[in-house]
């Protein structure tokens, strides 16, 4: 048995009219000894919308701007990307979903508030208007004991 240490944070969720957006600081995993792994940075941000539309949203782009990552403890700003779009999928459940990832994220393990603002293109038919969205990632440290076999399938 190994002792894993989770140096995570909670993942923020904010609701809009026609769905919900969702966002993830997965940290990387490293096995510091024989008795001993950490998830840890750099960190990886996963971001992604889910939109419960009915109707076939073929083409339906969102669009980011004017992101930043703040330490609020420090104030210090993560330098990540400005503008970011990404793509409507649909999923199994007949849900649209449409993911962002940004890799290597280098922060010091403390709360942190990201802030952007999304739009819609006029091919998701959505009548939102671009709006304001504030995320804020919460420290949530943990230590669990896990088995050869939770090392295998990445815990």
């Amino acid at each position: 048995m190994k002792t894993h240490k989770s140096y995570a944070f909670s993942e923020p969720e904010f609701h809009l009219n026609s769905g919900s957006i969702h966002a993830k600081l997965r940290g990387t995993m490293l096995n510091i000894d024989d008795v001993t792994s950490v998830s840890r940075g750099p960190y990886e941000m996963l971001l992604w919308f889910k939109l419960n539309a009915a109707s076939d949203l073929d083409g339906c782009l969102v669009s980011l701007t004017g992101m930043t990552l703040k330490n609020t403890e420090t104030d210090d700003l993560v330098p990540i990307s400005k503008i970011v779009t990404a793509t409507f999928r649909q999923k199994p459940d007949g849900g649209f979903i449409a993911s962002i990832n940004i890799k290597n994220l280098h922060l010091l393990y403390a709360d942190h508030e990201m802030r952007f603002v999304y739009s819609f293109n006029d091919n998701c038919g959505l009548i939102e208007a671009p709006s304001s969205v504030s995320m804020v990632f919460v420290k949530d440290y943990s230590e669990r004991k896990i088995s050869f076999w939770d090392v295998l399938m990445g815990i």
